[in-house]
């Protein structure tokens, strides 16, 4: 470096020096886009420090609002269908009128919007059963984010079909239906030659401090709540006694497109009166159809053959004459259905009244 300096001019030489001198002089104020900023040899002022978080805390806070936009629209959305609404998880409101739509951004004032909100943290993984028809529905996480479509532009293409919500972490639920409508436990079955199980399987006597039968009560409470002493009695003429059947006599499941039969022979056994109640597989609630009848009992005004038998009908039409034996199905929703005798007697004790399979219509 000696060597090249000899060589420069020395007015060239001064200028070196001099700037080389100013780079180690620190300012004491610098004036920047949020104000002057003081410093003592370097380091920042109390109030310049103070100054510089503030505007970093604001700068961040903008930055999070506008990172939060999407969950803070759905949220505001949310918090009115569960506040202004009364709506829970699940639940479907409609926003049709005017009115009902003033609270939502930039709305369609022509078409209703249907929506729901389910928080799957509380309520676990959650199936939708879209119906066919022109629909264009869909899935969406809080942050907006499509999941899937629904309807025409879905993947059941208008059809109808069933979509199955699982958040994040959860995993899909067991199908806990192989227990209740396939039980392995012993003595689950009525008859050996047809379906028929015991809806109520569990032995309440046989429960101690360290044991109790899981399967048996799980089978239970998947498909219904509540018990009492009535329900299990073994005493013939009082209480209830309860048969489940989910295949019919080939073995298959219920179809809501088919027509079926189920002949219940005469001599029932009774005291009181018997019934035979339809019910949606996925749900366990009451077929939801049109004609809002689930049931057909002999306190009824129903057809008998002549040998006193009754033939009860399921299925999408009523049977020319047996109107008022039907009870109605909807194609493409699976089924399964309840006998109840009130007042139980011997017969049904000692399985010597038989009860058929229910048998599909060709």
């Amino acid at each position: 470096m000696k060597n090249s300096l000899r060589n420069i001019p020395s007015y060239f030489a001064a200028t070196v020096l001099v700037v080389g001198t100013m780079a180690g002089v620190r300012a004491e104020t610098v004036d920047s886009r949020i104000g002057s900023l003081s410093f003592e040899r370097g380091l920042p002022t109390e109030d310049t420090v103070t100054k510089l978080f503030d505007t970093l805390d604001f700068q961040r806070a903008c930055q999070a609002y506008i990172w939060a936009l999407p969950l803070v629209g759905i949220g505001t959305f949310q918090r009115a269908h569960y506040q202004t609404f009364g709506a829970s998880d699940g639940d479907i409101v409609i926003y049709q009128t005017y009115r009902d739509k003033l609270g939502i951004l930039t709305p369609n004032a022509t078409t209703p919007y249907i929506i729901s909100f389910v928080n799957l943290a509380r309520t676990g993984p959650v199936v939708i059963d879209l119906p066919a028809g022109p629909n264009a529905s869909g899935v969406s996480d809080f942050w907006q984010h499509a999941v899937t479509d629904m309807g025409q532009t879905g993947p059941d293409k208008g059809a109808g079909g069933k979509y199955l919500v699982i958040g994040p972490g959860q995993t899909e639920p067991p199908n806990v239906e192989a227990n209740s409508f396939d039980k392995r436990f012993a003595g689950s079955l009525y008859r050996p030659e047809a379906h028929w199980d015991y809806v109520i399987a569990v032995d309440w006597t046989a429960e101690t401090e360290f044991y109790r039968q899981i399967d048996e009560l799980s089978a239970y409470c998947y498909e219904a709540s509540g018990t009492s002493k009535g329900m299990v009695t073994k005493t013939p003429g009082v209480g209830q006694a309860y048969l489940a059947t989910y295949r019919d006599k080939d073995g298959h499941a219920f179809d809501g497109a088919n027509t079926y039969r189920l002949r219940v022979p005469p001599n029932a056994p009774a005291k009181n009166f018997w019934s035979v109640t339809l019910y949606d597989l996925d749900t366990r609630t009451f077929i939801e159809n049109k004609e809002e009848i689930a049931d057909r009992s002999s306190r009824m005004d129903l057809r008998k053959n002549d040998d006193g038998s009754v033939d009860v009908y399921f299925g999408p039409t009523a049977p020319a004459g047996f109107e008022n034996n039907w009870i109605p199905t909807i194609p493409g929703k699976a089924w399964f259905t309840y006998l109840r005798l009130y007042g139980p007697m011997e017969a049904y004790f000692d399985k010597s009244w038989p009860l058929p399979d229910i048998e599909e219509v060709k």
